[in-house]
């Protein structure tokens, strides 16, 4: 058995998942996380602590660090996270450190690092044993840094009971923060076009945020939803489960953690042709190019079929048990760990 401690400044829940996995498979973790998990399990400590380096110094979490200081760890998992320095805090507690990279370069200038966040985000890089990455597009950008690399799957981070595929499908989702890249009025363009063709079958779009958000004009889309990103998985979950597809048309991709969860639910997704997006895609999923902006009408048309869409969502269920489950991240970042310390064998 080996002790592992998972630090995650944002990713709560996905930290939870990956703790939840390394329990069945036999070892000791501890999570410290930068706000509450959905969903939290009996079998894992979890300590929820400041997420931004200017709390740190607060009573608590110097009481929580040095408690840990005092534990002994084999393993620990930071992400690397806006902050670097809350990761810093936190990588010196076991003899192996593993740094996961969840994005390898920005995605567009609101994702940007500048100045001393880039110098502290390259310095956790040199600090760590090793890199984690969830696609093979990022670790072709980080196989230059020379630090030893895995790639591991990027599962859901939805711990809760995963229901029976839905057969009445309706409407699609556009779900996720908004973001410039996540090139919303793109897909918005091709949903008009799809609207005003034959193979309309009088789905809604349902997008998360408002049209300010993404900087569009609301009244100018028909059939178009705006719902609220800040709401909890009881809320948003019904609503992809019974959807005929999810749209990540991104203009810039390391992976999509929306995609990976569609997956779980049995849901299919419409993906752009860039960085990972491909690469979490279930065998006959559509793949647009975004030189081709007819490729996305094309997809709407061809997922519009309730019959095609149950399909390509029982396919990408299944592909998600099989390659990207919470229990297979945990299985390949053991097989990795396994060279390195006997006790993970």
């Amino acid at each position: 058995m080996a002790r592992f401690l998972l630090a995650s400044a944002w990713f709560a829940d996905l930290a939870v998942a990956h703790a939840e996995a390394l329990v069945k498979h036999g070892h000791s973790v501890q999570v410290i996380v930068g706000r509450a998990p959905s969903i939290t399990i009996s079998s894992v400590p979890i300590y929820v602590g400041p997420a931004r380096i200017k709390d740190l110094r607060n009573a608590g979490f110097a009481r929580k660090l040095a408690t840990l200081r005092s534990t002994i760890f084999d393993t620990v998992v930071v992400d690397e996270t806006w902050d670097p320095r809350y990761s810093h805090a936190l990588i010196d507690l076991a003899d192996t450190a593993v740094v996961a990279v969840h994005d390898a370069v920005p995605h567009d200038e609101t994702h940007r690092y500048t100045g001393w966040k880039e110098l502290s985000r390259r310095s956790l890089r040199k600090r760590a044993s090793l890199l984690a990455c969830f696609s093979e597009s990022v670790a072709l950008q980080l196989r230059g840094t020379g630090k030893p690399l895995m790639r591991l799957p990027l599962t859901s981070d939805y711990l809760g009971a995963v229901p029976d595929p839905a057969t009445d499908r309706r409407d699609f989702v556009c779900f996720g923060r908004a973001r410039p890249y996540k090139n919303v009025r793109t897909v918005l363009e091709a949903w008009s076009v799809h609207v005003g063709s034959e193979g309309y079958k009088g789905d809604r779009l349902i997008v998360t945020g408002t049209p300010t958000d993404h900087g569009v004009s609301g009244a100018q889309w028909a059939n178009v939803v705006w719902i609220s990103a800040d709401q909890p998985y009881s809320s948003l979950l019904p609503v992809l489960r019974r959807a005929k597809a999810n749209v990540s048309l991104y203009t810039s991709a390391s992976q999509s953690g929306v995609q990976v969860l569609a997956a779980q639910h049995s849901v299919c997704s419409i993906v752009s042709n860039v960085g990972g997006l491909p690469e979490y895609q279930a065998p006959g999923a559509p793949i647009v190019n975004l030189a081709n902006s007819g490729g996305l009408v094309d997809a709407f048309n061809r997922l519009s079929d309730v019959d095609v869409a149950v399909r390509l969502g029982a396919e990408a269920r299944l592909r998600y048990q099989n390659e990207w489950s919470a229990s297979e991240v945990a299985r390949r970042l053991l097989d990795e760990l396994s060279g390195r310390r006997s006790d993970l064998g």
